[in-house]
Formats: structure tokens, sequence, C-alpha cells
């Protein structure tokens, strides 16, 4: 990694900015501080030396030990049932200049992905110890980003993993989009066939179910049972590799098992991933698989793509690349929507990071 200089966000650089938030009483709302998709995004109530508590983080645990965890970027240390986290200075970005056009999110420094993918996979890792459940551990990450502050990209890494992990783990605020060739007599294709999936909750932990959403074609079949879920995304070495694979199991051991063997091979055929108890599905390279969130706009639900952008939900329903005098976002925070204050409105605010539940309005 190339040495800070003054381009460079970091989180103590924000310190000044959360004061001066709290004596202009924004308590109540985010603050987007900074223009540009590197922009970082201030909670309602900005932590003291970068340290929250999250209250009843978990319930009646199996194991107590071994359950506190370190890393250069986030750390977690257990107080009886509150988790307390700590959030280190970073500096995420490389100086900006070397952006192409199309591009619309800053590049992250890959030690920094790798810091988060550590901190993830050590959550996951107490699971499977027994420290907390999976459904905790879901709860724990939405509440580190709700609380600290994080660039929008950073935040969506943490809650849902990077492109360079490639693991997703399907939950209920998610659904899914397959994506499917129509062929004729001769093999050619002649049209693209959508399906989409839904994924609801187990009504006490993690596990889902995956099924057709209505009135849908239903190209993949998954199991009926409430199991836990997680797709594995290898990196498409060409356009036309969509490579994926749906991992699922009742026992959480056994699909990090699995996991861990992707990450090693990134090899993401169930023949690579074969592991007791586990189920594999991996549908034809020419099969896209996506993820989706909803986001309401103008009181109307609008999925967009995971690391979807505001321009994806308002298209096409705002004209070119303006931004509405009137707009307005607001986001979930323990449990209520929160305004989003902006300090700008310039066109760089199309490329914001959504998250489930935000709300668009204008």
């Amino acid at each position: 990694m190339t040495p800070p200089t003054r381009h460079h966000l970091t989180i103590s650089s924000c310190l000044i900015g959360i004061a001066l938030l709290l004596l202009n009483g924004c308590r109540l709302n985010y603050h987007l501080q900074g223009q540009g998709p590197t922009a970082i995004l201030i909670p309602p109530i900005p932590p003291v030396a970068s340290r929250v508590k999250v209250s009843n983080a978990r319930r009646h645990p199996a194991a107590l030990d071994g359950c506190d965890i370190e890393n250069d970027l986030l750390g977690l240390q257990w107080l009886g049932n509150t988790a307390e986290i700590r959030l280190r200075s970073e500096s995420y970005f490389p100086a900006p200049g070397d952006e192409r056009p199309e591009e619309t999110a800053p590049r992250v420094y890959l030690d920094s992905v790798q810091k988060i993918e550590a901190f993830r996979d050590a959550l996951k890792d107490r699971v499977v110890r027994g420290c907390l459940r999976s459904g905790e551990a879901q709860a724990l990450t939405r509440a580190i980003v709700e609380r600290l502050p994080f660039p929008p990209l950073v935040g969506h890494f943490i809650r849902f993993g990077s492109e360079v992990d490639g693991v997703v783990d399907l939950t209920a605020e998610l659904r899914l989009k397959v994506v499917s060739p129509v062929r004729d007599a001769r093999n050619e294709v002649v049209d693209y066939q959508i399906a989409w999936y839904r994924i609801d909750p187990a009504p006490k932990d993690a596990r889902v179910r995956i099924s057709p959403a209505s009135g849908s074609a239903a190209p993949l079949v998954f199991p009926s049972a409430l199991l836990y879920f997680r797709l594995l995304l290898r990196s498409a070495s060409s356009p036309a590799d969509h490579l994926a694979t749906i991992l699922s199991s009742a026992d959480e051991a056994a699909l990090d098992k699995a996991t861990s063997r992707f990450k090693i091979d990134q090899d993401p055929s169930c023949a690579a991933l074969a592991t007791p108890g586990v189920t594999c599905l991996t549908p034809a390279p020419d099969v896209s698989i996506n993820l989706e969130f909803p986001v309401s706009v103008n009181h109307k639900q609008v999925f967009v793509p995971l690391n979807g952008t505001l321009s994806d939900a308002m298209q096409p329903t705002a004209r070119g690349n303006t931004i509405p005098a009137t707009l307005r976002i607001r986001r979930l925070y323990r449990g209520r929507l929160r305004t989003i204050k902006l300090e700008t409105a310039s066109r760089n605010l199309l490329r914001f990071l959504l998250m489930p539940g935000d709300e668009i309005t204008w």
C-alpha cells in the first residue's frame, strides 16, 4: 500500500466534522460528508473514540471463550452479551485521478478489502464455534455499518462481502434474478428468460427457503427445506463467463468447509466443492445469476442489483443525469428511517450506493 497522502480519506480526518455535526444538531440524521463516491457516511449518533456497543447482540451462546476478534480494521470484544466494536483509522482509497469514466465506484486498497474479508471470515468462524448464531452475526454487521462512519462502498463490503471475496450469504432481504438463454431448434439464442426467486426466512434463525416468485418461470430447482444458502461467484475471465454456484446445508460448519475450498482454489464447480452434508447447484455457464434488493422510490417498491446505486433506483423515472432539487434519501438506523443529509447535489451523487430498505423521494 502506498503511503497516505492528503488526498486519502481516513476515519481520523472525519473527527472534526463529526464534532461540527453534533454542534449543528444533526444527531437524528445521517450525514454524507465530502463529495464524490469516496465521501464518508456519518451515522446519526457518531461513535465516541471510534467505538460502539451493541447491546443484546447475542442470546444464549453455546461458547463464551475465544469469541473476541482482533483485526487491523475492526475489533470485536464481548462484554457478556454486549458486543463492543472498535474501528481503527484507515486509508481506504488511492489518490483520485486515474479512474475510468465507466467505473461506478472507486478502487479500494486491496489490503483494506482483505481486512474486511478477514473480519467477516472470523465472524463466521465464531458462529461455527457457538459464540453467536448466524442471524445474530448478520444483525451485527448491519449494526456496524449503521453506527460507524464508513465510505458507502466499504460499508457495503462489510455487510455483503466484496467482489474479490466472491461469497454472499443469501438472506431474506435479497432476491435471486436468473437470466437464461432461449434457443431455437438450431441451438441459436433467440431470446432470454428472466426468473425471480424469493428468499423467505425461518422464524428463529438465519436459514431460508428459496422458491420461484409468483408467476415466475423456474429454470433452477432448490431444496424445499429451510437451509443455509451461500452464493459463490468466480471472477469472470470473459464477458460470457458467469459461472456461479449455490451451496446449501443444514450444517453451517460443513458450509464453511466447502466455502474455504472455494477461497483456496477459486473453483466453484460442484466437483471441486463436494462436501458431506452440502448440496451444490451450478447453473450452466450461459446462465446469469444476480442478486437484487428492494428500495422504495416515490413510495413504490423497486429492486436494484447488489451494489446498486441511486442512478439504478431512479432510472428510467429520472430524466437524464440531473438531481431533483427535492431529492430525499432515508436509511434505516436502529429500526427507524433517518434522512441522509447531503452536502451537494452533484452528479456524483447518482453513484451513491444504496442499502436494502432505503427510501428515495423527490
